[in-house]
């Protein structure tokens, strides 16, 4: 026989568990681990969106990168906040990678994860810049323009850190490299 006390503390603990499961259930994991590209990046957004639309409220983005294509990770950047994901980094984020990083509502590292934050810099093998009449005296206007909207990305993730990249003129003139631990402590990793 039950009281109704213990009866109604069994039905309690069982809708905790249930609703544990149910959480746990629809936690998903996409890794990114190559160069950031147009194409790389489309296919990471499709696969959350695949996600997002099957009801998964609990997305991660693994990202291990060297960098790569600034312009393609600020759309990334714009699109994951759409499905508030949180973002992880386990090697390396470097460059481009960590602006889609910054996309994360729980951003995680390791202590020793490197982050590498560099001036923006334009390649001559982008044909797209220069066969649009990208001269280099221009050259100056595009890398403020990237290197600011780089780090609106950083400010909306950590307004402290891009602080810190904005004295030091990293972005613009600049390169440098940070670890997880010293990241943690500006709030750009926050979990």
């Amino acid at each position: 026989m039950f009281s109704a006390d213990r009866l109604l503390f069994r039905l309690f603990a069982a809708a905790v568990v249930f609703i544990a499961m149910l959480s746990s259930a629809h936690a998903s994991v996409v890794r990114y681990d190559d160069e950031v590209t147009a194409s790389g990046m489309n296919q990471l957004i499709a696969k959350v969106a695949r996600l997002s639309n099957a009801g998964d409220r609990n997305i991660t983005v693994s990202l291990n990168s060297g960098g790569g294509d600034l312009i393609a990770a600020l759309n990334a950047n714009r699109q994951l906040k759409q499905y508030r994901v949180n973002t992880s980094a386990s090697d390396d984020c470097s460059s481009a990678c960590t602006v889609i990083f910054a996309a994360g509502v729980n951003r995680s590292a390791s202590s020793s994860t490197t982050f590498l934050f560099h001036a923006v810099h334009v390649s001559k093998k982008s044909p797209k810049l220069f066969s649009s009449g990208l001269s280099s005296s221009s050259q100056d206007d595009y890398v403020t323009k990237y290197a600011n909207l780089w780090l609106a990305a950083v400010r909306a993730a950590s307004p402290s850190f891009a602080g810190q990249l904005q004295r030091e003129n990293t972005l613009t003139r600049g390169s440098r490299e940070y670890t997880g631990s010293s990241l943690r402590k500006f709030g750009f990793v926050n979990n």
